[in-house]
């Protein structure tokens, strides 16, 4: 073969070769910016579903870094949540007027779940870091004045979620890595409880309340969309039954309003679900922006966006968060 023939065919190569990278590094491309659009939010504005139901703002907190995960309601009839990036808590009147209670850097670093213990200290799941892939956490005391120390601090590999105290004032936590829930003694020392079943997928709780009349905790299981009521017995874990189960819905938050029923969040899909005694199953309202968290006061159901898709890893480069954040509050009956 001549050289001249060798060099054409060289030059072939090269020119398939480019054109082979450059169509590669336009696919690629053209992929990069659906899957920005595709995950770059447009700010979803929650609906009712209902129609003696409405939904509207209740507060929208400052800045791009609030992520509130969860929301509780204090002695003195406030509501209370914290944010996720900065530690800041704040403070929220029924009517929304918003204070800051504990400012950033004041002894909290990423707040997530949330109770008040009988004595009005405010008990505070702290993160430490509000990179997901951070698996501690720590149990931070408030008292009603404000002081800050840690009461608690749990393994690395142990992710406490959300927390319930029961009528004799002791503190449970769901530990989300781990599948169990734990219980805290006056020291704040922790033992398991109970080790949630295999439903299909590996046990996630989330979301723990206290049911009064049973005597239960209510616990949900957002993997595999299942809640449980588990019986309080000589404080023990006492046989376990369902009480609802979608495997379509990630289960998150829930609380009780004054009948019994169980008001809860279904984080993926943006919905907020009564359950009633009967087991009936009505959606409230939806396209809420990740509700992580509620509570009940008054008639009245509160929402918290948490939002917290832009802080997954790679995902947050290419996304900002859908703002404000927001809570919400939902209103039954309202005239």
């Amino acid at each position: 073969m001549s050289e001249r023939i060798e060099r054409q065919l060289r030059w072939r190569n090269y020119i398939i070769v480019g054109v082979m990278i450059l169509g590669v590094v336009l696919i690629c491309g053209l992929s990069a910016g659906l899957i920005v659009r595709s995950f770059q939010p447009s700010r979803s504005i929650p609906v009712a579903v209902q129609p003696d139901v409405t939904v509207q703002t209740l507060v929208e907190l400052e800045g791009d870094r609030a992520y509130p995960e969860a929301i509780t309601i204090g002695p003195d009839g406030f509501l209370y949540s914290g944010s996720f990036c900065t530690g800041k808590i704040w403070r929220i009147s029924p009517e929304g007027d918003l204070e800051n209670w504990l400012e950033a850097d004041s002894g909290v670093n990423a707040a997530f779940g949330m109770a008040f213990a009988p004595d009005g200290t405010l008990i505070v799941v702290d993160r430490e870091d509000c990179d997901p892939r951070r698996s501690t956490s720590r149990l931070v005391r408030i008292t009603p004045d404000g002081s800050v120390d840690e009461w608690s601090r749990e393994n690395t590999g142990q992710i406490l979620n959300g927390l319930a105290f029961d009528a004799d004032g002791r503190l449970y936590a769901t530990d989300s890595q781990n599948g169990t829930v734990l219980v805290f003694d006056e020291d704040g020392v922790s033992s398991i409880w109970w080790e949630l079943p295999d439903s299909g997928d590996e046990p996630l709780p989330t979301g723990i309340a206290f049911d009064a009349e049973h005597n239960a905790l209510i616990i949900a299981d957002s993997n595999n969309g299942v809640i449980f009521r588990v019986p309080i017995e000589d404080e023990s874990a006492g046989q376990p039954e369902v009480l609802f189960e979608d495997t379509q819905r990630a289960l998150d938050g829930l609380t009780f309003d004054d009948e019994g029923q169980i008001i809860f969040t279904a984080i993926n899909t943006g919905e907020v679900i009564r359950l009633g005694e009967d087991g009936s199953v009505t959606t409230l309202a939806r396209d809420f922006r990740e509700p992580s968290d509620v509570a009940y006061l008054d008639g009245r159901i509160y929402v918290t966006n948490f939002d917290s898709v832009s802080l997954a890893p790679i995902i947050s480069i290419l996304i900002d968060p859908s703002l404000p954040f927001t809570i919400d509050v939902i209103e039954i009956n309202a005239e």
